[in-house]
C-alpha cells in the first residue's frame, strides 16, 4: 500500500486521504500469525493498479478509541465499554484501525520505520 501511495503522490491529489486496516485473516487459536489489510481513501475516478483492488464502504457507527501505536491490548477495554454501555451494542461487523498521521510516515518518510504515532480503534456498534 505505501508503494501505490507514494508512486500515485496520493497526498498531493487527495490530502484528506485517510488510511485504515483490520486483521485478515484473524489470528487463529495457538498460533501468532494474522494478515493485515490497508484500506485507503481515493478519489472516487482515480483507478489502482493490480494486485489492488478498489472497494466501496459504507460507512457506519462506531465507537473509537485513540491508542499509542503498537498498544492492541486497548481493544479489551474498548469491547468492555460497548458491553456495559446501556445505549448502544456491538455490530457484528469487521473492526477497524484509523492510522493517523500516516502521511508523515508515507510522504515525508518519518520516522523512518513509518510506525509512530497514534491509532484510533474503531469498533462497530449500533443503537440497543
Amino acid at each position: 500500500m505505501d508503494t501505490f501511495i507514494r508512486s500515485s503522490k496520493l497526498y498531493e491529489i487527495k490530502p484528506d486521504s485517510r488510511l485504515f486496516g483490520f486483521n485478515n485473516p484473524e489470528p487463529q487459536p495457538g498460533s501468532d500469525f494474522h494478515g493485515y489489510e490497508d484500506w485507503v481513501t481515493i478519489p472516487d475516478d482515480m483507478e489502482v493498479p493490480k494486485p489492488l483492488v478498489k472497494k466501496h464502504f459504507d460507512g457506519g457507527l462506531y465507537a473509537a478509541y485513540t491508542i499509542n501505536f503498537p498498544d492492541f491490548y486497548e481493544w479489551n477495554f474498548l469491547k468492555e465499554w460497548v458491553h456495559k454501555n446501556e445505549k448502544y451494542q456491538e455490530d457484528h461487523r469487521d473492526y477497524l484501525e484509523e492510522h493517523l498521521n500516516w502521511v508523515y510516515s508515507s510522504h515525508m518518510n518519518w520516522p523512518e520505520n513509518g510506525i509512530d504515532g497514534k491509532i484510533d480503534l474503531l469498533l462497530p456498534i449500533k443503537a440497543r
